[in-house]
C-alpha cells in the first residue's frame, strides 16, 4: 500500500522540518513548499492526502493559499492543518484567534497548531485530521 502524502508549507525552514519529521516517523511521504505560490503548483502535481499550511507568510499568506485549494475540485476535501504563532497576535497583529476562526467559518480547516510546535500534539493532529484517531 501507498504512504500517505503530505504537503508542509511554512516559510521557516525549521519549521517544515519538525513537521516533516513527524510525518516521516509516522510513515507518511512528504513534500515542502516555502511560499503559497510553490504550494498550489506542488499540490496540483501530487494532490496531497494532508496539508499543513502557515498562515503568516510573505506574498501570498496561508488563508490565500487555503481558499484557492478550497477552490479546486482536485484539493476541495484534502484535510488541511493550519499554523499559527501566537506571537503574531502578542506583537499586535490585527489578527485574533476568534477573527482567525471566523474567516474559515465556511469551510474550516481541520485543526489549527500554534506555535512552536509540539511533535507529540502534531501527532495527534494529524491522526484526528484523517481520521484515523
Amino acid at each position: 500500500m501507498p504512504a500517505n502524502k503530505a504537503l508542509v508549507v511554512d516559510d521557516e525552514a525549521d519549521v517544515r522540518a519538525v513537521v516533516v519529521e513527524v510525518l516521516m516517523r509516522m510513515g507518511w511521504e512528504a513534500a515542502e513548499a516555502e511560499n503559497g505560490e510553490e504550494a498550489l503548483h506542488v499540490a496540483a502535481g501530487m494532490l496531497p492526502d494532508l496539508v499543513v499550511l502557515d498562515i503568516m507568510m510573505p506574498g501570498m499568506d496561508g488563508r490565500e493559499v487555503f481558499a484557492a485549494m478550497r477552490r479546486d475540485a482536485r484539493l476541495a476535501h484534502t484535510p488541511i492543518i493550519m499554523l499559527s504563532s501566537v506571537n503574531d497576535y502578542e506583537l499586535g497583529s490585527p489578527e485574533t484567534a476568534e477573527s482567525l476562526a471566523e474567516q474559515f467559518r465556511t469551510a474550516p480547516p481541520q485543526a489549527f497548531v500554534n506555535k512552536p510546535i509540539e511533535p507529540k500534539e502534531l501527532r495527534a493532529i494529524i491522526l484526528e485530521a484523517v481520521g484515523e484517531a
